[in-house]
């Protein structure tokens, strides 16, 4: 795949941008020719393989279920390693993720919550020190790029 910046912004794309118009729920007042989430996950992993890591989508695209389909998919492909590593250290995968960022060096991730347990969770990620190991098998399939922004 080829690169290139997006805009001024300092994020590498890939030269290709995935267009979700095609995923989401069929309706009968949008589009009667989009992928089921089966196909959707299939066209998101090959897009990944090829290296393209730029996707389009609104909230319009199907009524929402585009961004729904698409987020499923980017989960169910990726979030696999985030769960192996949290069961085998008997912990959440929040917990792994926000450990993660604080071994690459994150000072303060900022953290949403809905619900108590997701600050506890956080919480706790401060004491939990993930081995190099670890970091580089939830990194393995991912293509890094710089940090952008940043003060």
């Amino acid at each position: 795949m080829k690169y290139t910046q997006l805009g001024n912004t300092g994020i590498e794309v890939s030269r290709i941008c995935v267009g979700c118009m095609s995923y989401g729920k069929p309706s009968e007042d949008f589009h009667l020719w989009t992928l089921n989430q089966e196909e959707t996950t299939k066209m998101i992993k090959h897009a990944l393989d090829l290296g393209v890591n730029f996707f389009d989508t609104a909230n319009g695209y199907s009524h929402g279920t585009s961004e729904e389909f698409l987020g499923k998919a980017l989960k169910d492909l990726g979030v696999a390693r985030v769960a192996e590593v949290a069961e085998r250290l008997g912990v959440t995968m929040t917990e792994v993720a926000l450990a993660w960022l604080l071994k690459r060096g994150v000072a303060a991730p900022i953290v949403g919550a809905t619900k108590v347990p997701h600050f506890n969770d956080a919480v706790r990620a401060l004491d939990l020190d993930l081995s190099d190991e670890d970091a580089a098998y939830l990194e393995e399939p991912y293509k890094a790029h710089e940090v952008v922004g940043a003060l």
